[in-house]
């Protein structure tokens, strides 16, 4: 894989100065909803062992079943340094995240010694109801066998989006668990040329009315401000 050599000769001639690496398991949300093999996690978890780096995985976006199981690592048979979870842990209902780490990764930090202790915290930490919305979520996980019925679901929603994925102005249709994506072909992506600054684009964009409208607003508040300021 491509990616996956690219990654090892960087670390080859970095890794003296990479504390770690920080992945999206399976997709990446950050990049346009780029989805890519399990088996990249797996070649990444071999290189930041063999480069001394450590391995952060953030299943914000694909934790707690999004990938067809509890959580996209799992899909690599891979086991992260540092695991971030948020959102599905609490089903959405109230903020709360947490970071896992190994016994290894505690332990360096486990000191009586504040020089070495890794003191932090926040008047936020813990929330009780927070966590008590959590409890709650891994109980319906475990009793309502989400994920098994994730992937029933997943199967008839992938099928009933077959026609979706055949429109002749879909791209790159791509799924992963419970989580679709495409890019749209549109007349105005095939008239954007590149253009001077000083030229209007090829396309013209009518706001919303509301819009328009609160654009009206910002303006006489700014000349308020002004005015005051003044």
């Amino acid at each position: 894989m491509r990616a996956a050599k690219a990654l090892e000769a960087y670390l080859a001639r970095n890794h003296t100065t990479i504390a770690a690496l920080i992945v999206e398991p399976l997709v990446q949300g950050a990049t346009g909803m780029a989805m890519y093999d399990p088996h990249y996690l797996t070649l990444a978890r071999e290189l930041c062992s063999r480069y001394g780096a450590l391995l952060i995985a953030d299943e914000i976006m694909t934790g707690f079943g999004r990938t067809g199981t509890l959580f996209a690592c799992e899909q690599a048979g891979i086991a992260p340094d540092f695991l971030c979870l948020s959102k599905g842990i609490t089903g959405g209902y109230l903020p709360l995240s947490c970071v896992l780490t190994t016994d290894a990764v505690y332990a360096a930090f486990y000191d009586e010694q504040v020089t070495r202790g890794f003191l932090h915290s926040h008047s936020y930490t813990g929330n009780a109801l927070a966590c008590r919305a959590a409890l709650a979520v891994l109980d319906i996980f475990r009793d309502d066998d989400v994920i098994a019925v994730n992937r029933e679901r997943a199967a008839r929603w992938a099928e009933l989006a077959a026609p979706l994925a055949a429109h002749p102005r879909v791209r790159n249709f791509r799924h992963c668990g419970m989580i679709w994506a495409f890019d749209v072909d549109t007349e105005r992506d095939k008239r954007c040329e590149p253009h001077g600054p000083h030229e209007s684009p090829p396309w013209h964009v009518r706001p919303h009315r509301g819009s328009r409208r609160c654009a009206q607003r910002a303006a006489r508040t700014r000349r308020r401000s002004r005015c005051t300021a003044a």
